[in-house]
């Protein structure tokens, strides 16, 4: 039946067995029409448990994994294909009512067997025989579907044999009492042939008893009894609210000294994560109370030789697939309590075959641990952060939660996260494990002990950052380990909390803010109104007139002026192009009506270069895609005489009708949105579709299948045309057009055109045709989470496809999209990529905005520069008080220009309160004069003399706005303060205000509370960004481009060439002012929706505005330029609207002079800039628009020139909206670059001199070789021991594929041959104290040699921050902070290996860094520095990629006697990654020895075979098996276990020999190099974890 060997030349192998099917056929020789058959699963499954047990009791290991092989196999098959659950996907639904199969044929599944028809025949034969094999398949959750739906209604008379069958193979599993009971009155003559009854009612007895859903009551009492109080029932009890949950405590009823403590748990959730943490929601089950298949049962099992109470919650996981996985059969998640009497309780948690959408996905499972009795006084809370949570039980019991940080998938060790988020009596537990292919068992315990004395109560409250959770509640509490470190004063312990660095840094400036988040985050919607009572009709009187008012619309209320279609809203630009991206759009004129016909544009760009008098002609000046008639979609009737009407509009795009005569019902309806894939044109009332070119240029139109055209044009251009009906499915083979385009005949349905970019496109266009995009909602929610919602009408089962820009695709978050490889040319922005998905996920990190505060990152230095800093704040301000010189800053007539003053007076207030404080006279002045200021424009009518104010605003009725008076009603709105009252630059110029009233309430909190004032700045915000449309006064997001991600500054004002947008940076003002306002007010939402819009700003900006090298979205010469200029949809032009001159067109970019421009102009770009662009400017020092370029570009590249450069131009030589104090100020907090110039070291002249007497002026240094290095410590001049230095160097940066290969091409392989790194220096105040900050900044971008283009975006950055301490002598801990900003993998499973090398170059140091890979997991890496000082390495296993946690690979590896290297191995993340570390000095033993070796280590031993872990990768071996080369390459090594001689590996040799070290432990002790004397407390706790001491001799004393 199963010869598994081809040497068996007697019979042939496996005869039965079908290693495809997975399990056997019975039928042989005898032919059949429907192919082989099976019938009886069970006896099948009795075969192979026969073999399992014959090898087994003959002791042949072989036979007995083969029987039990084929059974794990069978027995998995068995439960997909013939016992058949509800929602089987394998079978029609009718057919699985049946719940077997019957006869299964490869050809046919007949509900009967061989030898009749009768019910129980058909189910009973997959019951029989009734071995323990069965227990493997007929689970608790079929079984209980089989009896209800048809074993139930069964007679079952208790003298017909099948009724045994039945009883024992259903019903004793459904309710094992009442089937023993009918088996009891069954003869025993009437059992199956068989099955006697003996074994029938052993079977049923020891089946486990599912628990009823019924309300027991817990025990109560009073608080302490005394001794020998009430009796209390079962060991282990249950409650039941809206599902099972289970008290962990059990008690001793004949000996209670104190009152029982009850915990329970509940099973809350099954989630399913993606790469970044968010759930799918498809595949998780969240609330497991609402499972109708979820069971809890009970037995008595035999544990290592004792009966233990087991009880089981098993809960059916399948669920509805959203991914192209099917769910399985097989699915289960179950939680076993297992009570031995021993006091302590085990929970174990098994999951069978989750079927993960992703290979990258994780599964997480909520448990709730519940304190529900009066008795149970005490919370719960974290102990310590060893993975152990407590609680205080009251009257001298605590109950403690152990629990373990790794798991068993598969039969491999995989690691847990743990997570716990402690609230009162309650606390929900998170474990969270990576992808497992079919099995998953974690298990821990819940144990009780004495606490405190009866009668008292002690809470317990977690006092560490670590102990609290992410956002998305992945990773809650890291490890805690408390070890002995060598080199530690004896009896002494030294305790690392890796967790202690690891709280959430922003990833840029990484120690300017730390954020910790102490709860799970609900994310809630930003789209809340900013307020919705009218806007005050004294500041703004209500209006209708305006010069330019709405046209072709029937839209009501308030109506987008800044949108891509606004041309289409205005008389004067009905015939002008719009631009929904990849395609232009125009109407074309047929006979009366202006709207006839829609012209697709979709060209080629047009190239301009420049001259001598503008960029040069290697230099192109514009570009520009010339709109020409591609392709035209009309009809073949005439349309009503006039023009289209806009009937519906949203912030993706409109929908435009074109309507026939009065009298008719023909129309035809374009929705339009930006990014769409086809054209759309919906054709209703009897009109017939015409599909034409321009005239005449028709060259071929060809039917390719009913629905399907091919249109080609004389300009080769080639459109896929598509008929639909309204539901979506292709036009039928009647329908065609003729050589000209026209229909054969009227049409009801859509008619869509695609351009053909590549042939290889038409299949991909073609399969999601009959998906129409007809609206489009965005839900915007905190955490940086964005979610468009796409409506769409057609075919419900065909997904989306959907262009989006490069910028779209690293923020894309989860599987409910899928990147395609269809790409389409736009006009500007590179080139589009289709995406498929009826929503699109999107996330972004947005701590660095959120962190932003009101000063710019940095310090300045002590001494005589903060001096002259603070004189000139205070300066100026005597400036400006002088002859009230403020009216002229902040009184320009214009909002623009007023702005500026009002937000630079703002600047000078916020310096006087940084260098004088807040309580300052003078500070206060000065925010007198910004509140004198903005009274003449809230309540100007009482604010006295506001001569030369801007002169107000109305409300605007027709278009729903504030625009300025001055050219409301005339031709004045196109010019008039740059075109404010035709809605132009109203983020630009609104921001300015926004900002400096931030400031004020910061110095005047009163001012918040100021509701007159506080309603004028919501009105500013509400004109430009409301984010409701629950705001009747205003449209939603004005100037926003919720697609493009960034803002467009035209409003009204026709143009050809589509919106477009001139100065980035003044963008970014009023999104970081939003940000301001929401945090002065303490409005939450605010400052994040202020902080997410800048955070996806930023983002696009370095994309597309400001261009570095290699920039792949424009042409190469123009990339040149380095900013765009006017950046129109369909045109880049550098320039200006002002003027040409090349500081124009740069500064534009870099005012005004705000926090959130450090955000963008990243040192790199600046340094390109600089170099090619603006070095060779003359940069007058009386021009000021030398003042901005010094500020905003040359005081990144060389701060300290730049600030003499500002110090030498006069205060009057400033622009208009800076002041030569904030300036100065700018430029001295402004990070240094480093010069590649040699630190010489310290080196001492003896080993331990008695005194040090060397004076180092700088707490770390640098050494410059091919690229610098960063010395993370020196000890200070006064220390009794000689400096410790250690040099850390990046050295590579490698993108790693699934298999751990570096993918060529894309990776950085030697970081010293990168021209764009750069060594910056700054001082910051960290958590309230200095330190001096030292930043490595790489520019990554690699060769694309994949389909995701390079990033502008990406870096990597490493951080080196050393506190200021106020101690003479401290040693204070380094803070080491690497980064990892937007790298574009080529694939989802691929990951990011950052190389760090650690030197220590002094002669002194002579022990060399080492890993002590015997307490390894610590992740601790150290060297004997000598002079009494170790240095050690804290390296967390936890990093944080997208503002979640996510797992780190470190490993080391020696390249040197002295340096060691560190390999980081980071999984796939987006956007931003952060790992923090910790480089610490500890004191040595005083006199030891100066050099430590291994030998002074603990070490693990093993016998040979034994499952350990590889040395270098952590990976699970066992015996005679390879470990894996070292990361940096190398061949493979023996395992540790492998018996001595094993030579089957790359290497012969060790690594680490576990085996060695149990034999040695039998001879001498090895003589001992150092001396290490380890409190005892610490031994015990190391034996419990499996470390046993090398003992050793020497010649001063034996030690341990």
């Amino acid at each position: 039946t199963a010869s598994p060997s081809k040497t068996d030349t007697h019979f042939p192998r496996f005869r039965s067995f079908d290693w495809f099917d997975m399990h056997s056929w019975s039928r042989g020789v005898a032919p059949s029409g429907d192919g082989k058959d099976q019938e009886s699963t069970s006896e099948e499954l009795n075969l192979l448990y026969g073999i399992h047990l014959w090898g087994g009791v003959l002791g042949r290991s072989s036979l007995q994994q083969l029987g039990a092989t084929m059974l794990a196999l069978c027995a998995r098959t068995v439960q997909e294909y013939f016992l058949m659950k509800d929602g089987n996907p394998h079978h029609h639904a009718d057919f699985v009512k049946n719940h077997v199969t019957g006869i299964f044929f490869q050809n046919k599944a007949d509900y009967t067997t061989w030898f009749g028809g009768n019910v129980e025949y058909i189910h009973g034969i997959q019951m029989l025989p009734l071995s323990p094999a069965l227990q493997l398949t007929r689970r608790f959750i079929f079984c209980q579907q089989e009896w209800d739906i048809l074993l139930s209604s069964l007679p079952s008379s208790l003298s017909d044999p099948w009724s045994s069958i039945i009883f024992t193979g259903n019903l004793a599993i459904v309710n094992p009492d009442e089937a023993y009971q009918k088996l009891t009155q069954m003869g025993p003559d009437k059992m199956d042939d068989g099955l006697t009854q003996a074994w029938a009612k052993y079977w049923a007895a020891v089946q486990p008893k599912p628990l009823a859903r019924a309300q027991r009551q817990l025990p109560s009492g009073p608080q302490c009894p005394s001794r020998g109080g009430a009796e209390f029932g079962p060991k282990v009890g249950f409650f039941f609210g809206s599902m099972p949950q289970l008290l962990l405590r059990p008690w001793k009823a004949d000996a209670l000294a104190e009152s029982p403590a009850w915990a329970s748990l509940t099973v809350v959730a099954m989630e399913e994560l993606d790469a970044g943490g968010a759930v799918v929601q498809a595949h998780s089950i969240t609330s497991l109370s609402s499972q109708k298949a979820a069971v809890w049962r009970q037995e008595t099992r035999s544990i290592n030789g004792a009966p233990a109470i087991v009880t089981r919650l098993e809960v059916d996981a399948r669920f509805s697939p959203s991914c192209a996985l099917r769910p399985s059969q097989v699915s289960m998640v179950a939680v076993e309590v297992i009570d031995d009497g021993s006091g302590a309780l085990r929970v174990k948690l098994a999951s069978t075959d989750w079927p993960f959408c992703s290979i990258v996905n994780a599964l997480r499972i909520s448990m709730l641990v519940e304190l529900p009795n009066e008795i149970a006084i005490g919370d719960l809370s974290v102990a310590s952060a060893t993975s152990s949570f407590r609680s205080n039980a009251g009257c001298g019991a605590d109950v403690v939660l152990d629990l373990p940080q790794s798991a068993r998938a598969d039969g491999a060790d995989i690691a847990v996260a743990v997570g716990m988020n402690p609230q009162g009596k309650q606390a929900q537990l998170t474990l969270t494990f990576p992808q497992f292919g079919q099995s998953l068992a974690y298990t821990w315990s819940a144990r009780f002990e004495e606490g405190t004395t009866p009668g008292t109560t002690t809470t317990t409250t977690p006092s560490r950052a670590a102990t609290t959770t992410t956002a998305s509640s992945t990773y809650t509490s890291t490890s805690k380990t408390s070890a002995v470190e060598e080199g530690t004063t004896p009896g002494t312990t030294t305790t690392t909390t890796p967790s202690e660095a690891a709280t959430t840094t922003t990833a840029s400036r990484a120690f300017s803010s730390t954020t910790t988040t102490s709860a799970v985050e609900v994310p809630r919607s930003l789209l809340q109104p900013v307020d919705t009572s009218a806007p005050d009709p004294v500041v703004f009187p209500s209006r209708s007139g305006h010069f330019l008012p709405p046209a072709h619309t029937e839209v009501s209320g308030p109506k987008a002026t800044n949108k891509f279609w606004a041309n289409w809203v205005v008389a004067s630009g009905a015939q002008e192009a719009i631009f929904p991206m990849p395609y232009a759009l125009k109407w074309g004129a047929v006979g009366d009506c202006s709207a006839g016909q829609l012209t697709i544009s979709h060209g080629v760009q047009a190239l301009g270069y420049g001259d001598v008098t503008t960029t040069g002609p290697d230099r192109i000046k514009y570009y520009v895609t010339p709109v020409n008639s591609t392709l035209t979609l009309g009809a073949v009737e005439a349309f009503a005489p006039g023009h289209h009407t806009i009937v519906r509009e949203g912030l993706f795009g409109v929908h435009v009708e074109v309507r026939g005569p009065s009298g008719t019902s023909r129309k035809v309806t374009y929705p339009i949105f930006s990014g769409m894939a086809y054209v759309s044109a919906l054709y209703e009332g009897g009109t017939t579709p015409k599909v034409t070119a321009a005239p005449n240029a028709l060259t071929e139109v060809r039917k390719v299948r009913a629905g399907i055209w091919s249109f080609t044009s004389n300009s080769g251009a080639e459109f896929r045309v598509y008929a639909l009906t309204s539901a979506g499915e292709f036009a039928d083979a009647s329908y065609d057009f003729t050589s000209g385009g026209e229909f054969n005949k009227p049409f009801d349905g859509w008619v869509r055109a695609a351009h053909i970019d590549e042939a290889a496109n038409v299949e991909l266009l073609d399969a999601h045709a009959r998906a129409v995009l007809v609206g489009w909602d965005l839900e915007l929610k905190t955490g940086g989470r964005v979610q468009y919602n796409f409506q769409k009408q057609g075919a419900e089962s065909v997904a989306l496809l959907h262009f989006a820009y490069a910028h779209h695709l690293p923020l894309m978050w989860g599987d409910a999209q899928r990147v395609t490889t269809l790409t389409s040319r736009a006009p500007t922005k590179g080139r589009m990529k289709a995406v498929l998905g009826d929503l699109w996920s999107l996330r972004v990190d947005i701590r660095l905005a959120s962190a932003l505060g009101f000063l710019p990152s940095g310090e300045p230095a002590d001494g005589e520069r903060r001096g002259a800093l603070a004189s000139a704040a205070l300066g100026t301000l005597e400036w400006f008080l002088e002859n009230e010189n403020w009216r002229s800053a902040m009184f320009k007539g214009s909002f623009y220009f007023s702005g500026k003053g009002f937000q630079k007076v703002g600047t000078v207030c916020l310096l006087v309160e940084k260098f004088y404080g807040i309580d300052f006279a003078k500070t206060q002045v000065c925010a007198d004069v910004l509140a004198q200021g903005f009274r003449c424009l809230y309540v100007r009518s009482s604010a006295g003399n506001c001569g030369n104010a801007p002169v107000g605003s109305y409300y605007d009725q027709v278009w729903g706005g504030i625009p300025s008076r001055e050219g409301y009603s005339d031709s004045g709105c196109y010019t008039a303060d740059f075109g404010n009252a035709c809605y132009n630059d109203h983020h630009y110029h609104y921001g300015y205000f926004v900002v400096a009233a931030a400031i004020l309430v910061r110095l005047v909190p009163a001012f918040g509370k100021n509701t007159a004032f506080v309603s004028y700045i919501n009105t500013l915000i509400r004109d430009t960004t409301n984010p409701s449309p629950a705001d009747a006064y205003f449209p939603s997001f004005r100037s926003f481009d919720w697609f493009d991600l960034h803002s467009w500054s035209r409003g009204v004002t026709p143009s050809g060439d589509g919106k477009d947008q001139e100065s980035t940076s003044e963008e970014l003002n009023l999104l970081y002012g939003i940000h301001l306002w929401g945090s002065v007010l303490g409005k939450a939402d605010v400052q994040t929706l202020g902080a997410t819009m800048l955070a996806l700003c930023v983002r696009t900006i370095q994309e597309y505005f400001l261009m570095k090298d290699g920039n792949p979205h424009h042409h190469a010469d123009f990339v040149k330029n380095r900013v765009t200029g006017i950046f129109f949809q369909n045109k880049a032009d550098y320039t200006t609207w002002f003027g040409w001159r090349t500081e124009y067109i740069h500064g534009i970019q870099m005012l005004p002079l705000s926090p959130a421009l450090q955000l963008t102009r990243s040192f790199a770009f600046c340094q390109q800039e600089w170099d090619s662009i603006l070095s060779s400017l003359p940069l007058s020092l009386s021009d000021p628009w030398s003042s901005i370029v010094f500020t905003g570009n040359f005081a990144v590249v060389d701060p300290e020139k730049a600030y003499q450069k500002l110090s030498q131009m006069g205060p009057d030589k400033m622009d208009d909206g800076l002041t030569q104090a904030w300036a100065r100020y700018w430029a001295s907090v402004q990070p240094t670059p480093l010069a590649r110039t040699a630190v010489t070291l310290p080196i001492a002249a003896a080993e331990c001199p008695a005194s040090l007497k060397l004076d180092v002026a700088l707490q770390a240094g640098y050494l410059f070789d091919e690229m610098p290095r960063v010395l993370v410590h020196q000890s200070s001049s006064s220390a009794s021991h000689s400096p410790v230095w250690a040099l850390l160097s990046l050295d590579a940066i490698q993108e790693m594929d699934a298999d751990g290969m570096v993918v060529p091409g894309r990776s950085i392989t030697s970081v010293s041959s990168q021209k764009s790194a750069v060594w910056r220096e700054e001082v910051r105040n960290i958590d309230g104290g200095l330190a001096t900050v030292t930043r490595f900044e790489a520019d990554v971008r690699v060769e694309q040699n994949c389909e995701t283009q390079p990033s502008q975006l990406s870096s990597v950055a490493i951080e080196v921050a050393v506190p200021h301490s106020p101690e003479v002598g401290s040693m204070e801990p380094l803070q080491i902070h690497i980064e990892s900003v937007d790298w574009r993998f080529c694939s989802s499973g691929h990951w990011l290996r950052i190389g760090l090398v650690v030197d220590l170059p002094l002669p002194a140091l002579t022990a060399g860094l080492y890993a002590p890979d015997d307490l390894g997991k610590l992740l601790k890496f150290r060297s004997g520095a000598g002079c009494g000082m170790d240095a050690i390495l804290d390296l967390p296993l936890v990093a944080s990629a997208n503002a979640t946690e996510v797992r780190a690979g470190v490993s080391m590896e020696a390249v040197g006697s002295t340096a060691a290297k560190i390999w980081l191995t980071l999984p796939h993340f987006t956007q931003s990654l952060v790992y923090s570390l910790t480089a610490s000095f500890a004191e040595r033993a005083p006199g030891s020895s100066t050099t430590t070796t291994t030998t002074a280590r603990f070490q693990t031993a093993c016998s040979t075979g034994d499952h350990v872990r590889c040395p270098g990768s952590d990976a699970p071996c066992a015996g005679d098996q390879c470990c894996p080369g070292p990361p940096g390459g190398g061949p493979s090594f023996p395992c540790p276990s492998a018996s001595l001689g094993f030579a089957a590996c790359g290497s012969r040799a060790k690594l680490t020999d576990c085996v060695a070290k149990q034999e040695a432990a039998a001879e001498a002790p090895p003589t001992c190099s150092a001396t290490v004397r380890v409190p005892k407390q610490v031994m015990e706790a190391l034996a419990e974890q499996g470390f046993k001491p090398t003992e050793c001799a020497s010649s001063s004393a034996p030690a341990r």
